[in-house]
């Protein structure tokens, strides 16, 4: 396949047409691919360059090395070689762009279009004397989205764990050497991460290993199990071990991974104490007590798989949702993917004012003695990357934090890029620039972040490089000078809004976008420019026309109000209806709600009256159950939510509040949990039709003296409207509040 590669590219640049067979080694010039298992030629080459073998160890990294020819004397050689067949594949597509103007700047149109940009060259020459190129990461780096594309900027994809509907049927283990191959073929190295459907299989017969939930027993896909009950793990490593037995015992890591909500068991077995080794007893609510219980876990599991399969790997966890806090016992199998899954992209995840509690959670995991080994981020995901902003120096700073131990990095991202209905092409037209450079980063992350973004600009845009250089430069400074937080959901017309109208740049993109196009000579990179211009000029122009963000001014009244307070609420400042929320076709939130707002200068009061019966109903029977503990896990069900941002304006960040009808509370710092826990009251009241929430916010508890600063950003969000604080909550759409001063 990678001669395939060479030779394609290069006949499409120069017109030549490169043999690929032994008569090739008559030529005066011969390229040598291969590994020295095989190939004699490049075994030969090894030998002599035992130390540039010795640099590239067992990984995807590469050899690009030209002997002979001295002088017009004897015939040229030129190697490209590595220790993995996905060494040599990455060390072709080098050595092309080291010697011809290519770039494989998207997937789209890759063979013959706007994908792949190159120039006509009928003289291709090599211009590496000696190269030697190792990945700082070594094991995978990709995103999810287009493989190929992602093969050709040197990604490398570990495979992924079989679809639900062969779970228990077949092993799928796909190689990780090479892109084009089906059959399981060299294999390198494999994963299999174990997701098993054992509903059908026991839940008529052993129900008390699926979580108990709100006093039943649930039998979902997208449930945890029941971790502590010892006969979960005997089961499903019953399950394991029916798979183990099929696998070649070239399988390196078994991993395992919680489901993706904190919808944890609430049976006697899983709130009970938990004794430590050292003497220490976890209980419910302490740091760490359930992400002890999933170690635990995946502990058992290794004793059981290992004493039927001693050859077997000891089981990994992902540490994702509530496996993300460090436990406190060690696992065998260490710690295998870390998903910060909300933070601010505008600051390394090792920053404490905006994304508190991500780096000094990983700091934690290692002095567990289970550093992470992958990352899982979400820089390019979602809407985010449809306007574009700079995440790479972000995504910089946070690859060096983990590194040593980095060996992998995955991004949830775009999808793939094309133009249907399923397609993500709008994310790739407008951020290819981005997706390109990142995967540089992931290959070594101590490149120079503008220099490769210059680099793209000048292979993709050719005549039109200056232009989009400066483009790109004065975006990128203009999203990373200013303080406002990047989420992995935002909204892109919000931040055409916030980043290009309120700052007056509109005919400014608009007038270089169309210079650039006008100057582009080659096909591709005026197709390219034009499509990243009618993406941009879109949310531009949808912006422009969203009504400017509103100041709501907040009356001062001195007295203390409760829900009978109506000659109070008459006087407060009042919200438009929240009504009917949605995302695509699924309404979220159906229920009307108001809010009013008054301030006494030491506290902010909201009321908000939901007009649903819906809504009654839920909080009568909450109302029936016993108060919640401090320790009970808060629910994501139908929260009311909202957000000021107080002191942390000028860092990006916000005051996250929410609350359930049972009376429970939760408080974030941003996009964590906040650990001081400020104090803050919450109370309901039925109604004839719904409910009234009454919450009372201390100013002080949000960092604000209105004698200092009386303007905070907020955003409220009604019944059903909000997933985990995950939805709705980019900082560029919150709303003024004026905080009256008598």
């Amino acid at each position: 396949y990678a001669a395939q590669e060479l030779t394609n590219w290069v006949a499409k640049i120069s017109g030549a047409q490169m043999p690929v067979d032994d008569a090739a080694a008559k030529l005066p010039t011969t390229v040598y691919l291969g590994t020295p298992r095989s190939s004699a030629a490049v075994a030969a080459f090894a030998a002599k360059h035992a130390d540039d073998f010795a640099k590239i160890g067992d990984t995807d990294g590469f050899v690009i090395a030209e002997e002979g020819g001295f002088l017009g004397l004897g015939a040229k050689r030129i190697y490209i070689a590595g220790s993995k067949t996905k060494g040599v594949l990455n060390g072709v597509y080098r050595f092309l762009e080291k010697n011809t103007d290519i770039i494989w700047a998207r997937e789209m149109h890759c063979e013959d279009g706007f994908g792949t940009i190159y120039g006509y060259n009928p003289d291709v020459r090599n211009e590496v004397d000696h190269f030697v190129d190792v990945p700082v990461c070594p094991e995978a780096r990709f995103w999810s989205g287009p493989m190929r594309w992602q093969a050709r900027l040197l990604g490398k994809r570990f495979p992924q764990s079989p679809l639900p509907a062969s779970w228990e049927k077949n092993l799928t283990i796909s190689p990780a050497c090479d892109p084009t191959k089906e059959k399981l073929g060299d294999v390198e190295l494999m994963r299999q991460e174990f997701h098993f459907n054992l509903i059908d299989r026991y839940k008529e017969t052993d129900p008390d290993v699926f979580p108990l939930w709100e006093g039943k027993r649930q039998f979902h896909l997208a449930k945890q199990l029941c971790f502590m009950n010892p006969k979960t793990a005997k089961l499903f490593a019953e399950v394991c071990n029916e798979i183990v037995g099929r696998m070649p015992h070239t399988v390196q890591s078994f991993a395992i991974t919680p489901s993706d909500n904190w919808q944890l068991c609430q049976c006697d077995f899983c709130k009970a104490p938990i004794k430590l080794p050292d003497g220490r007893v976890l209980k419910e609510g302490d740091y760490g007590y359930r992400s002890t219980q999933f170690t635990i876990f995946a502990n058992r599991l290794t004793d059981l798989i290992q004493a039927r399969y001693p050859w077997a790997p000891p089981v990994q966890v992902m540490c994702y949702v509530f496996t993300a806090e460090a436990p406190q016992i060690t696992c065998k199998g260490g710690a295998w993917l870390y998903a910060p899954y909300v933070k601010n992209h505008k600051k390394p995840v090792y920053d404490k004012d905006v994304n508190p509690g991500w780096g000094a959670t990983a700091i934690k995991f290692k002095e567990a003695g289970m550093p992470f080994r992958a990352l899982y981020e979400y820089y390019l995901c979602s809407t985010t990357p449809r306007f574009y902003n700079a995440v790479c120096e972000v995504a910089q700073k946070d690859f060096q934090f983990y590194l040593p131990d980095l060996k992998q990095i995955y991004l949830d991202a775009g999808g793939d890029d094309r133009d249907d209905a399923h397609g993500s092409s709008e994310a790739y037209d407008v951020s290819g620039i981005e997706y390109w450079t990142m995967m540089r980063l992931m290959w070594n992350p101590f490149v120079d972040v503008t220099e490769t973004r210059h680099e793209y600009c000048r292979r993709a845009f050719r005549e039109a490089a200056d232009i989009m250089i400066g483009y790109f430069d004065r975006l990128a400074k203009n999203y990373n000078d200013d303080p406002i937080g990047c989420y992995w959901n935002d909204v892109p017309t919000e931040g055409a809004k916030h980043y290009i109208v309120e700052k007056g740049l509109a005919g400014w993109l608009r007038e270089t976008l169309a210079a650039a196009e006008a100057k582009a000579v080659h096909p591709g990179s005026k197709e390219l420019i034009r499509r990243h211009r009618a993406v941009m000029e879109k949310y531009v122009a949808l912006a422009e026309k969203m009504p400017k963000k509103v100041t709501l001014v907040v009356p001062q009244i001195l007295e203390k109000p409760d829900f009978s307070s109506d000659a109070y609420w008459a006087k407060a400042a009042k919200m438009e209806p929240i009504t009917k929320w949605g995302k695509g076709d699924e309404v979220l939130g159906d229920a009307c709600a108001t809010v009013k707002l008054a301030h006494d200068r030491q506290n902010l009061y909201v009321l908000a009256t939901c007009h649903s019966a819906d809504y009654r109903k839920r909080l009568e029977a909450a109302m029936k159950l016993p108060p919640p503990k401090p320790t009970d896990e808060f629910l994501w069900d139908t929260p009311f939510e909202f957000y000021l941002d107080g002191d942390l304006a000028a860092k990006g960040g916000y005051h996250f509040f929410a609350a359930r009808f049972n009376g429970q509370k939760y408080t974030g710092c941003s996009s964590a949990k906040d650990p001081k826990n400020p104090p803050w009251d919450v109370k309901y009241q039925l109604t004839d039709d719904g409910c009234k929430i009454l919450m009372t916010y201390p100013l002080k508890s949000i960092g604000v003296e209105i004698s200092m600063g009386n303007r905070i950003g907020c955003q409220f969000i009604g019944p059903g409207c909000a997933w985990n604080g995950g939805q709705w909550h980019s900082p560029a759409s919150f709303q003024t509040l004026f905080l009256e001063m008598k």
